[in-house]
C-alpha cells in the first residue's frame, strides 16, 4: 500500500490516494455502524495481539523497529519486590503528568507510583501496578493524586513525594497539594521535547534500572514502544519525569569490604581487668612513656 501511495504521489501512476483510519486525529470513528463507541474500539484492539498490526492495519500508521526509541525487548519486569527491611526504599513517589480538560480530544492525566532502591549499579526503580491514565479535570486530578499517595503511604509506611513538571498548571497543582500537606517537588525538564526526554531516559530502561509490574503496565509499555504513532503519550511523560529526577540524585556505586575485629583471645581476663578498673576507679587508658637511656 505504501508503494502505491508513493507512486501516485510521485506521479508515476494515475489515481488519487485516500486513506481512512479507523480513528482519525480528532478521535472520530470512521465506522460508527460497527464500532459506535471508543469502548468498542478498545475491545477490538484487545483482539489484535500485535500492536504493530493494530497500528498498521486499523490506524494506518507505520513505524519500523529501527526508528523506535524504545525497542520491544527493552522493558523489563519485576514479579516480587526485594526484602524492604534489608533494602529500604530511599524514595517513595508518584510521577504526574497533568491535563486540564475532560473532552474527547484532550490529553489524559497520568499517575505513575514508584519506589527507588539503591544507587549506581544497584539502582532499581520499581513501578507499582496501580498506574492511572484517564481524563480528569484539575480538581479531580488533585483528589486522585492524594488518594494514590495514601496507597503508597499504606504500602510502604512513609510519606511519598509527588514529582510534577515545573510548568504553570503543575505549579498551581503543587501549591494546592502543599496546602493539603502532600510533599511535592517541581522537576525542570530544561525545555526538552517529549522525544528528547524519552531518548535521555532509555539507558535506564534498557539496562533494567526501571522495572515494570507484570500487570497494570500494558498502556505504559505500548506508549513507550509506539512513541510517535501512539495517540497518547501521557504515561511516557510521567515516566521520563521520574527517570530524569532520579538521574539527578544518582551516584556511582561504592564497594567496600567490612573487616570484622579480631576475636579476643582472653575474654575472661579482659572482662576481669575492666571490672576491676571500674570498681577501683582506675583509669585504664593506655599511656606512653618516653624513656631515654
Amino acid at each position: 500500500m505504501m508503494r502505491l501511495k508513493e507512486s501516485i504521489n510521485l506521479g508515476k501512476m494515475d489515481g488519487v490516494y485516500r486513506e481512512y483510519p479507523l480513528i482519525d486525529a480528532k478521535g472520530k470513528i470512521a465506522w460508527p455502524g460497527k464500532y459506535p463507541t471508543m469502548r468498542d474500539i478498545e475491545a477490538k484492539r484487545r483482539e489484535v495481539a500485535d500492536d504493530s498490526a493494530w497500528y498498521r492495519e486499523y490506524l494506518l500508521k507505520f513505524i519500523s523497529d529501527d526508528r523506535r526509541i524504545v525497542q520491544r525487548t527493552w522493558p523489563q519486569y519485576w514479579t516480587e519486590l526485594p526484602n524492604l527491611q534489608l533494602h529500604p526504599p530511599r524514595i517513595v513517589g508518584l510521577g504526574v503528568d497533568m491535563a486540564l480538560s475532560e473532552s474527547n480530544s484532550a490529553d489524559y492525566t497520568a499517575l505513575i507510583p514508584f519506589i527507588v532502591i539503591g544507587y549506581g549499579d544497584d539502582l532499581k526503580i520499581y513501578i507499582q501496578h496501580y498506574i492511572e491514565n484517564k481524563r480528569l479535570n484539575f480538581t479531580d486530578s488533585l483528589a486522585e493524586i492524594k488518594k494514590m499517595c495514601e496507597y503508597l503511604d499504606s504500602d510502604f509506611h512513609r510519606s511519598p513525594i509527588v514529582y510534577l513538571e515545573k510548568a504553570n498548571l503543575e505549579g498551581a497543582a503543587a501549591q494546592s497539594l502543599k496546602l493539603q500537606r502532600v510533599l511535592t517537588e517541581a522537576v525542570s525538564t530544561s525545555g526538552m521535547s517529549k522525544q528528547a526526554r524519552l531518548e535521555a531516559s532509555t539507558p535506564y530502561i534498557r539496562q533494567g534500572k526501571v522495572l515494570l509490574p507484570t500487570r497494570g503496565s500494558e498502556q505504559l509499555v505500548s506508549q513507550m514502544i509506539n512513541f510517535g504513532i501512539e495517540r497518547h503519550d501521557d504515561l511516557v511523560d510521567a515516566l521520563t519525569l521520574i527517570i530524569l529526577k532520579i538521574m539527578e540524585s544518582d551516584r556511582p556505586t561504592t564497594h567496600y569490604t567490612h573487616k570484622e575485629p579480631e576475636p579476643d583471645p582472653h575474654p575472661g581476663l579482659t572482662w576481669s581487668l575492666q571490672h576491676m578498673s571500674n570498681y577501683l576507679g582506675i583509669d585504664d587508658t593506655p599511656i606512653t612513656l618516653d624513656m631515654v637511656f
